[in-house]
């Protein structure tokens, strides 16, 4: 592209300038949950330092007849000698099976959010007593919560708010934990609202919006975050790539998060938002916001 005229380029820029300001406001809404504190879920509680969820069944959900569910994973058998029950075979593919028709949570129904939360509850009861997936940070062995995650399911308002925005589609959402878990970065890809029509006919338009978080692992289960700056780039416009002919500072638009906004005293290891680490093994992790919400992801 970059072979394009002068006048194709000044275009897109001043289509991007435009734009700038409603790219900058979405991004500063993903950072909600950093403000926000609430009473935990009451489906977990902390039991002898460790996570234990109460143990449900997905047929208490479905029917029999009920072709929408694969399979009844059933009860998981109990493990004597923790008291925690042994990982189900069926189990991570039944979730993952219920939870690929609900695009992250936003076309969820009532009954199809609880029989999620009640098959999540069975892994993490299944890993309540076992070493938490936080432990390794910064060691040669590293963590198996580190790396690239993608977002299969929430229950986090403050995330399915984005997918009502009359603006934007909402594409995949990441979270990276460093290996040394001393940085989390959440990558949120957005689209226009019409970009199931206008995709094929004047090619896509795609933003991503980073939010930046300095990170601290307080046990083997829990990381505590600050996020401590948000950042807007548009890829692409009209099916132009922008990253090859637009300059960084036009392409790219952050505003760093001031300690007093985040509320920590300049003490990142001081921030209310924290989340827990409940179940991990390496291609499924769920996790626990500091309000209780449900996350579930597979690794990218």
């Amino acid at each position: 592209y970059r072979g394009k005229s002068a006048d194709t380029a000044d275009t897109l820029e001043a289509m991007f300038t435009t734009a700038r300001p409603v790219l900058l406001l979405l991004a500063l809404n993903a950072t909600a949950t950093a403000f926000t504190v609430k009473t935990p879920s009451s489906r977990w509680t902390a039991v002898g330092g460790s996570l234990r969820g109460e143990r449900l069944r997905a047929s208490e959900y479905f029917t029999e007849d009920d072709e929408s569910f694969p399979s009844d994973s059933g009860d998981p058998p109990i493990d004597d000698t923790s008291g925690t029950y042994a990982v189900d075979p069926l189990l991570k593919s039944d979730l993952l099976t219920v939870v690929a028709g609900l695009n992250r949570g936003f076309n969820a129904r009532e009954d199809e959010r609880s029989l999620v939360v009640a098959l999540a509850e069975q892994l993490e009861a299944s890993q309540a007593t076992s070493t938490g997936a936080c432990k390794g940070f910064g060691t040669p062995d590293g963590s198996v919560a580190a790396g690239e995650w993608r977002l299969v399911f929430t229950t986090a308002l403050d995330v399915l708010a984005i997918g009502v925005n009359p603006l934007v589609e909402v594409g995949q959402i990441y979270q990276n934990i460093d290996s040394t878990g001393e940085e989390v970065v959440n990558v949120i890809e957005v689209q226009p609202k019409f970009a199931a029509l206008a995709n094929p006919l004047v090619g896509s338009s795609l933003s991503k919006l980073r939010v930046y978080a300095s990170a601290t692992i307080e046990d083997d289960r829990r990381i505590r975050i600050a996020f401590k700056r948000v950042e807007a780039e548009a890829i692409s416009i009209l099916g132009f790539d922008l990253t090859t002919f637009l300059p960084p500072a036009i392409q790219m638009i952050g505003l760093d998060i001031p300690s007093a906004v985040r509320g920590d005293n300049g003490d990142p290891s001081q921030s209310a938002g924290y989340f827990s680490v409940t179940f991990c093994d390496d291609d499924l992790r769920v996790s626990r916001s500091n309000n209780g919400d449900l996350f579930i992801l597979v690794r990218a």
